[in-house]
């Protein structure tokens, strides 16, 4: 099974839901032509998707609405004078006890 490097273009907004294909390990999140940018490898064949819930919290900014998320990184935009701060936030599973 072959393994390719993608990316996605993520919104500059609080949250956003993504849909990218199932198996996918995400290795970065980036600036490129004033947009950010999920990079992940992926198998090209995959035809299944997972939704991922993506959050943007600024500097300085509260960052109530990550819950358990999961860090991706820091993208600097405008120079430096904005900078976010992405996560995807992991679903909490409920217990049946």
């Amino acid at each position: 099974m072959s393994k390719t490097i993608y990316k996605y273009p993520i919104e500059v907004v609080d949250e956003q839901d993504i849909k990218i294909p199932q198996g996918a390990m995400f290795l970065s999140i980036q600036e490129q032509d004033d947009k950010i940018v999920l990079y992940y490898v992926v198998d090209p064949d995959e035809k299944e998707t997972d939704s991922h819930h993506i959050v943007i919290v600024g500097t300085g900014h509260p960052m109530d609405n990550v819950g358990k998320g999961i860090f991706l990184g820091t993208v600097k935009m405008a120079g430096g004078k904005l900078m976010w701060h992405v996560f995807i936030r992991v679903p909490q599973i409920i217990s049946a006890n």
